[in-house]
């Protein structure tokens, strides 16, 4: 069943291929479509890290790093572009930016505290605060909120600082991540923390210098794909064989080679689907409940034994939640949203 799963999920993508025109590959219906494509593949890859079923569908737990890299690159490319052509973009940030993360985050945090409880397991207030000191949330798959959040008031600081200024945005955002990476290292946080975040200044700069970089991508097409096809194909599983001290220095030349491999690939053809649309407006919310599924289905009151039972439980049970979830928080968002431009 998994290895069905994996050929449906490929083949959805790759019906929906159209030739790309001008700048589509950039546009916010593409980076719908890839989001919600990407969505899908985060739970497949925490899945494949639970199951053994399904030889090919283990080729997911290599391709974590492929969905962050896509989500940081749209994020910093949006973000920067935003910044540069809307003169009040960084007016009721908090309200615009910030709350529509925050709040689903943290009414979610408040229903997973209440499924652990149902479940036997009390988390009290000191172990969640020790438990985040240590990079290890009461949401286990959360470092990308804390990160997203954290980056999202560093972005605000750096557009009232330095007036928008392109360049000194990005040497700001560079720097930001340098510190990023230096405080999770000390921590001792998990590398998963750190290894990606290089990504969303790489779309900041893609959005600052947008004609420079595409004609250098055009015009080395051919030397690039020479490059990153065989980065993407082999690195990937790298990391698990490498001492920790060369890790990431790979994942890094890792995901620029998979951002430039699809940047290449986006300017040819790009998905366009009403179920990649779909689930790229639930995206967010994919990614926050999959955990609750993950969690219950092989918990204490139920245990699905077989492996691609579970697997396809927990991915219907996590659509339907996250769809129902969008639909309970989308009221206040665009409420947010309406505050913010009067």
């Amino acid at each position: 069943m998994n290895e069905v799963l994996t050929i449906v999920f490929y083949l959805i993508f790759f019906l929906s291929l159209h030739k790309a025109q001008g700048k589509e590959y950039l546009s916010k219906d593409t980076s719908l479509n890839l989001k919600g494509w990407f969505s899908v593949a985060v739970m497949f890859h925490h899945l494949a890290q639970r199951t053994h079923d399904g030889l090919f569908f283990h080729h997911f737990l290599f391709t974590g790093i492929f969905s962050v890299s896509c989500f940081l690159f749209y994020s910093g490319y949006g973000l920067m572009k935003n910044c540069m052509n809307r003169k009040d973009y960084e007016k009721h940030w908090f309200r615009k930016r910030i709350m529509p993360v925050l709040l689903p985050f943290a009414f979610y945090n408040c229903l997973l505290w209440a499924v652990n409880l149902f479940e036997g397991k009390f988390i009290g207030i000191r172990e969640m605060l020790r438990g985040l000191s240590k990079g290890e949330p009461m949401a286990i798959f959360s470092w990308y909120v804390w990160y997203i959040l954290l980056f999202y008031i560093v972005f605000w600081i750096l557009m009232k600082t330095v007036n928008k200024h392109p360049r000194k945005m990005i040497i700001g955002a560079f720097i930001f991540n340098i510190l990023y990476v230096v405080f999770c290292m000390i921590m001792n946080f998990g590398i998963w923390w750190y290894n990606t975040g290089h990504i969303i200044v790489s779309g900041m700069v893609y959005a600052a210098y947008e004609e420079t970089c595409e004609g250098v991508l055009r015009k080395y097409r051919k030397i690039l794909y020479a490059i990153t096809i065989p980065v993407v194909l082999t690195a990937s599983w790298l990391p698990y064989l490498l001492p920790f001290a060369f890790q990431l220095p790979v994942y890094i030349a890792l995901s620029v080679s998979f951002v430039i491999l699809m940047i290449l690939v986006s300017m040819k053809h790009v998905p366009d689907s009403k179920i990649l649309r779909f689930f790229g407006s639930i995206s967010y919310e994919l990614y926050l409940l999959h955990e609750l599924p993950l969690m219950m289905l092989r918990g204490t009151h139920i245990y699905i034994q077989n492996d691609s039972l579970w697997v396809l439980s927990v991915l219907v049970c996590t659509v339907l939640l996250a769809y129902g979830y969008h639909l309970l928080f989308r009221p206040v968002i665009k409420r947010l949203k309406m505050l913010s431009e009067n």
